[in-house]
C-alpha cells in the first residue's frame, strides 16, 4: 500500500510516499478493516452513504473495523466478533445511520470505542422499534469514549439489551428519545455496567427517560442521570432488577408521575454509596426515589432541592434504609411512607444526620388501607429551631412502631 500516487488509507500510514509532509489527517474519511490474519482491506466505498441513503455493512469475518476522521452515512451489522474504532475519537468520528440501529450484534462479542452514534432509527421488530443507537441480542459490547446523540426508537432510545452484557465507559449518551420506554437504555434480562458514564436529556413517552430494566441487574460508579424526562421514572424505572451504585447524581429528572430520579418496582433491589439527589421534580410522589414492592439502601446519600409532595416515598410493602443522609432543603416532605413501608434512619454523633429544613414534615406516614409502616430513627435529626422542617418533624395517620429511637426534633 505504499507506493508513489497511492490512495491514503485509514492505516496510520503515508501510503503516497511522494508526500512532502503527512498527518492523520491526510486519511479523514476513510474506513478499513483488519481481518484475523492482520490483512488490511478498504472498506470506504462501503460505509460511505448519503443522510437520504445510508450505506450498510455486514461483517464476513472476526476483525477490526477502523474509522478515520469524518462523518460515515453508515450503519454496521455485526455478524462476528469485532471491535469497531473511531480513530481520532468520538468528538471527530462519527456513524450516521438513519433507517434501523446504527451498529446491531447478535449473539457477537463487539468493542466499540471513539465514536459518536447517531441519527439511528432503531431494529424493526414485529410490533415496534429497538435500540436506536445500539441493538444487542445475547451480544456482549464494551464501549469506550462513545457518544450516543439523537437516535430514536419505540424502546431503547440508545441502546436495547436483551439476555446481553454490556461495559460501557467514558461515554455520554444523550438527547435521545423512546416513543415508549427507555430513552437511554431498554434492558431486559441484561447486565450492565457503567464507569464515568453521562445519561442526559433524554426524553421517553413512557418509563424511564434514562434507563428502562426488567429481570437486569444494573452497576455505575462515576454516573451522572441529568435532565431526562418520563411519565414513570424520569432517570430510571426498574422492574426485579438489581442495582449497585457508588459516586452516582441524579439531577434534574422529572416524572409527570412517581420517581422524578428513581421509581422502583417489582421486587428491585436499590444500594447506593454517595448517591447525590438534586433538583428532580414527582408530580405526584417520589421526586428523589419511589419505592413500590421493593427495596433500597443508601449510604452517605444528599437529598436536596426536590419538587412536588415528597422527597423519597416508600410505598406499599417496601423499604428504605438511610445511612448518614442528608434530606435537606427540599420543597416537599422528606420522606413519606405508605402501607406496610419501612423506614430505617441512623446517623452519627458527629454530625447532623436525617430529615431536616423541608418545605413539608421531616417524615410523614400516610396511609391508603390499614396496615401499619414501621419507622427506625437512630440519632437521626427530625429538625429543631433553626433546621426545623416547615410542617414539623414527624407526622402519621397510622399506628406506628418505632425501634431504637434517639431522635432530635420537635413533634
Amino acid at each position: 500500500n505504499l507506493y508513489p500516487g497511492a490512495p491514503e488509507l485509514c492505516d496510520d500510514t503515508r501510503n503516497d510516499c511522494t508526500l512532502a509532509s503527512w498527518t492523520v489527517a491526510n486519511e479523514a474519511g476513510t474506513a478499513s478493516f483488519v481481518d484475523g490474519f492482520g490483512d488490511l482491506m478498504d472498506i470506504t466505498a462501503s460505509v460511505t452513504g448519503t443522510a437520504a441513503v445510508p450505506a450498510e455493512f455486514t461483517s464476513t469475518g472476526s476483525g477490526t473495523l477502523n474509522f478515520c476522521e469524518g462523518t460515515f452515512y453508515t450503519r454496521i451489522v455485526a455478524e462476528h466478533n469485532l471491535t469497531i474504532i473511531g480513530k481520532q475519537g468520538s468528538a471527530k468520528t462519527i456513524l450516521n445511520g438513519p433507517g434501523g440501529p446504527v451498529i446491531s450484534a447478535d449473539t457477537v462479542t463487539l468493542t466499540i470505542q471513539g465514536l459518536t452514534l447517531t441519527a439511528g432509527t432503531g431494529h424493526v421488530a414485529t410490533t415496534r422499534t429497538e435500540g436506536g443507537a445500539i441493538y444487542a441480542y445475547a451480544a456482549t459490547i464494551t464501549t469506550d469514549d462513545t457518544i450516543l446523540v439523537a437516535n430514536t426508537a419505540e424502546v431503547g432510545g440508545a441502546v436495547y439489551a436483551r439476555d446481553a452484557t454490556l461495559t460501557i465507559n467514558n461515554s455520554v449518551w444523550t438527547n435521545n428519545t423512546a416513543t415508549d420506554r427507555g430513552a437511554g437504555l431498554y434492558s431486559v434480562d441484561s447486565d450492565t455496567a457503567f464507569d464515568v458514564v453521562n445519561i442526559s436529556s433524554n426524553t421517553a413517552t413512557n418509563s424511564g427517560g434514562a434507563v428502562n430494566a426488567s429481570g437486569s441487574t444494573l452497576t455505575a460508579s462515576t454516573w451522572t442521570v441529568q435532565d431526562n424526562t418520563g411519565v414513570g421514572g424520569g432517570g430510571i424505572y426498574l422492574w426485579d432488577t438489581t442495582v449497585n451504585l457508588s459516586d452516582t447524581s441524579f439531577k434534574g429528572n422529572l416524572s409527570t408521575t412517581r420517581g422524578g430520579a428513581t421509581y422502583l418496582r417489582g421486587a428491585s433491589s436499590f444500594i447506593c454509596d454517595s448517591c447525590t439527589f438534586e433538583g428532580n421534580t414527582a408530580d405526584i410522589a417520589g421526586a428523589g426515589m419511589y419505592i413500590d414492592e421493593s427495596s433500597a439502601e443508601l449510604t452517605d446519600a444528599v437529598v436536596t432541592g426536590q419538587l412536588g409532595t415528597s422527597a423519597l416515598a416508600v410505598g406499599q410493602d417496601a423499604s428504605l434504609d438511610l445511612q448518614r443522609p442528608l434530606i435537606s432543603g427540599n420543597a416537599t416532605d422528606g420522606v413519606k411512607l405508605y402501607d406496610n413501608a419501612s423506614f430505617t434512619c441512623v446517623g452519627t454523633t458527629a454530625d447532623t444526620f436525617g430529615s431536616v429544613s423541608n418545605g413539608g414534615y421531616g417524615v410523614h406516614i400516610d396511609y391508603w388501607a390499614e396496615d401499619t409502616a414501621v419507622v427506625s430513627l437512630t440519632l437521626c435529626d427530625l429538625g429543631e429551631s433553626t433546621n426545623a422542617n416547615t410542617l414539623g418533624a414527624l407526622y402519621s395517620r397510622t399506628e406506628l412502631i418505632a425501634l431504637g429511637n434517639n431522635v432530635t426534633g420537635t413533634y
